[in-house]
């Protein structure tokens, strides 16, 4: 690569960094909200620790309930086919 080159590629990452750092300027409220949000959401894991457990019942639940939707549609399979009589 020449030297031209690796001036017009430092120009550009310099570009984007410094279009990085206006971005991060111009969204620091936004930030200190999302930091906020996340604390507040600590502080409730800390004090209700079963909520942690929550999804794991529901995992669970959903599960036997496509268990059962198996085992009877297995049951419903070994019935065989439908005939009329005349």
């Amino acid at each position: 690569m020449t030297p031209q080159n690796w001036k017009i590629i430092g120009i550009v990452f310099t570009v984007l960094a410094i279009l990085q750092i206006v971005v991060l300027v111009w969204l620091r409220q936004r930030i200190k909200l999302a930091i906020g949000i996340l604390k507040t959401a600590a502080l409730f894991v800390e004090d209700n620790l079963s909520a942690l457990f929550l999804p794991i019942g529901t995992f669970v639940a959903i599960l036997l309930f496509l268990l059962y939707w198996l085992a009877v549609s297995l049951l419903m399979y070994t019935i065989g086919t439908v005939s009329t009589a005349p």
